[in-house]
């Protein structure tokens, strides 16, 4: 099985700038997301797609390649389907062809190869198009959420207002971490949401997703732990 593992990794992050080349626990934000999927050992080709130089510099200092993306999919407002259509018809014109298209998002730096390689079995075994990664939610779980309606606390679902955390549901967050499709599938389909996906379960430790500042702190905290970083 041929996949594609593709980092998408652009220079005008507004949540935290020039978050995808700021130090997390030792390294830029980008290494730890190239350093697992070359530690997965399943990928065909780990790719990171960029506009901008640093990144450009870092990712090929890491060993992956490079695909400078034009300026018109570098955006704040460029979704991931063309980004990720443009990465394979490049390739395709190198007569390079996956089986499977793996989606690493940088900004979820905790993944392991080891997560990444049980996504792929996991997708081969259940014969479906797409496995994703969620998380279960605890004290998010909409149980616990409210609206605000002229200035009154309203249950979002007042089934579930008064149970015990033990007695919810289990519901699951799509978390970030990884989107693996059949690349049949996603370009019959043209989104990473296949209608035939199934999940693959991660710990919260390992399903952070940098947004903010706050996330990035908390990350930089998650590795540092996990790693023993001291630098």
């Amino acid at each position: 099985m041929k996949v594609l593992g593709l980092i998408p990794a652009r220079g005008g992050s507004k949540g935290v700038p020039r978050k995808n080349v700021r130090p997390l626990a030792g390294i830029p934000l980008i290494a730890h997301t190239i350093r697992a999927a070359f530690a997965s050992e399943r990928l065909t080709d780990v790719v990171v797609t960029t506009d901008d130089d640093e990144i450009a510099a870092i990712a090929a200092a890491e060993g992956a390649r490079v695909l400078r993306r034009p300026a018109d999919l570098a955006a704040d407002t460029t979704p991931m389907p063309p980004v990720a259509f443009h990465a394979l018809d490049f390739l395709a014109g190198e007569r390079r062809a996956y089986d499977v298209l793996m989606l690493l998002q940088c900004t979820c730096p905790a993944r392991t190869g080891a997560d990444i390689a049980a996504a792929l079995d996991r997708l081969k075994d259940s014969g479906a198009d797409a496995v994703i990664s969620v998380t279960r939610v605890d004290d998010t779980h909409p149980a616990r959420m409210y609206r605000i309606a002229d200035d009154r606390l309203t249950a979002f679902d007042p089934a579930f207002e008064g149970m015990r955390r033990q007695d919810l549901p289990a519901l699951y967050l799509r978390s970030g971490v990884i989107y693996g499709i059949r690349t049949q599938a996603f370009q019959a389909e043209r989104t990473f949401f296949s209608r035939n996906a199934v999940p693959i379960e991660l710990p919260r430790e390992r399903s952070v997703n940098i947004d903010n500042e706050l996330d990035f702190q908390f990350a930089d905290f998650l590795m540092r732990q996990a790693h023993g970083a001291h630098s």
